[in-house]
């Protein structure tokens, strides 16, 4: 079976603020966890758009457990250090990430941000959980957990989406 790239974004695993202002139900951790488990296969890669955990001890064995590869590009809430990351269960940190998706060029990080090239499909990111008009010059394409219902999108369904709507 060919493996597959996942993205994820601002799980917030164990951030309670977030039920609490009745932005994510209160079982978002448990329910994101399953839903990661049960996509992302052992020879699958998933690439994180940060803001992961908000108790970072348990990090290791939530990460360990989802198999594959995985990526982590750093989120404003990510403030551990990049051996942290790594001693728990990243195979690589970044703050930013350009990938190759067959002929597509696609820019990652965790904001929005102007990254237009003439190679440059896109700019994937996290950080904005709700809707939002963003500048459409800049080319960016926001993944939201709220969206995907705490499932992580395969990078290929990305790129589909985005090619269709523009």
């Amino acid at each position: 079976m060919p493996s597959s790239t996942w993205i994820t974004t601002d799980t917030h695993w164990f951030d309670t603020g977030l039920w609490m202002a009745k932005l994510r139900p209160k079982d978002h951790t448990e329910r994101s966890i399953k839903r990661h488990k049960a996509s992302i296969g052992p020879r699958d890669t998933l690439i994180h758009l940060g803001d992961v955990i908000w108790q970072p001890s348990a990090l290791y064995d939530i990460i360990k457990n989802l198999g594959g590869h995985r990526v982590l590009i750093r989120g404003n809430h990510d403030k551990k250090t990049d051996r942290w990351y790594l001693n728990n269960g990243f195979n690589a940190v970044f703050d930013a990430v350009e990938y190759r998706s067959g002929r597509h060029l696609i820019h990652m990080t965790h904001k929005p941000r102007l990254v237009r090239t003439p190679k440059t499909l896109f700019n994937l990111h996290g950080h904005i959980h709700t809707d939002y008009t963003w500048k459409p010059e800049w080319h960016n394409h926001k993944l939201a957990l709220e969206e995907t219902h705490y499932y992580p999108v395969k990078l290929e369904q990305l790129v589909r989406e985005y090619l269709s709507e523009h």
